[in-house]
């Protein structure tokens, strides 16, 4: 139902240019009847048009970027602050193209390490809504050689993941790992990674590792099930499997990914 009224604007659009001018032609409507008929085209075309969901709330994204470094970014220059702002609505609308052809606009401008690394942060949040993985990491790098934190360690594994550089994904995650060696998320990030690389004994063992830290750490107990399924364990791989999906995790995610890496054997 919720597809008819999608494709309803778009028929009566058609039928409208089709068979209007020969109903005028004919006689057997108005012009009056037309107009109206164009009216509650219109009418039902913006009550059916899909509403954009922000991307992320400004607020939000704003955070994310300026982490504790540079949470006092621009605040030396009103005008850099109000270009770097108009970089957020624009992405928050909706507009990651426009967010990101600004923020290039700005980085030439900035001067100290606080904006420069705000801006490489929200390059590489663009670069990645974009898919754009090669230029996130040189984004993510820039950031990081500014100041190191397992977050941007693990936002750099995490698009050389996507660019399909699984080494440097792994080196990237190890990195976090050794700035904060409590940090479930970059330890879960490598567990997948050396799953992408086939390495499944070395990726169920950082799995575990995580598990001790959380066990209810879904995206480590999936691992874990689909490593035990690639090792032939059928037993552990449905106990971590049922823990998984108690968790969250969706089953047939679990199944179609250890079907998919049998078939890369």
């Amino acid at each position: 139902m919720k597809k008819l009224f999608v494709f309803l604007p778009v028929v009566m659009l058609l039928f409208f240019v089709l068979v209007g001018n020969r109903l005028l032609a004919s006689g057997a409507v108005s012009p009056f009847t037309m107009i109206g008929f164009a009216a509650i085209l219109f009418v039902i075309t913006l009550l059916t048009k899909p509403k954009q969901k922000p991307l992320q709330a400004a607020s939000a994204l704003e955070e994310q970027i300026r982490g504790e470094f540079a949470k006092d970014a621009f605040a030396d220059d009103p005008q850099l602050a109000a270009k770097f702002q108009a970089v957020l609505k624009d992405y928050s609308g909706n507009m990651p193209k426009s967010a990101l052809a600004k923020l290039q606009k700005l980085a030439p401008l900035c001067t100290n390490d606080k904006d420069k690394y705000a801006v490489a942060m929200a390059g590489g949040i663009l670069n990645t809504h974009l898919n754009k993985p090669r230029d996130a990491v040189r984004e993510y790098v820039r950031a990081l050689n500014i100041h190191q934190t397992g977050d941007v360690a693990i936002a750099l594994g995490e698009s050389y993941q996507r660019a399909g550089e699984l080494k440097k994904a792994k080196d990237s995650y190890l990195f976090a790992l050794d700035l904060e060696p409590d940090n479930t998320d970059a330890r879960c990030k490598l567990a997948t990674a050396y799953v992408a690389d086939l390495e499944y004994t070395t990726a169920l063992d950082h799995a575990l590792t995580a598990l001790d830290q959380d066990e209810t750490l879904a995206s480590a107990l999936a691992t874990a099930a689909i490593c035990y399924g690639l090792l032939n364990n059928s037993a552990m791989c449905s106990h971590y499997t049922e823990r998984a999906v108690e968790q969250g995790y969706k089953r047939d995610k679990i199944t179609q990914t250890i079907d998919a890496l049998r078939k890369r054997k």
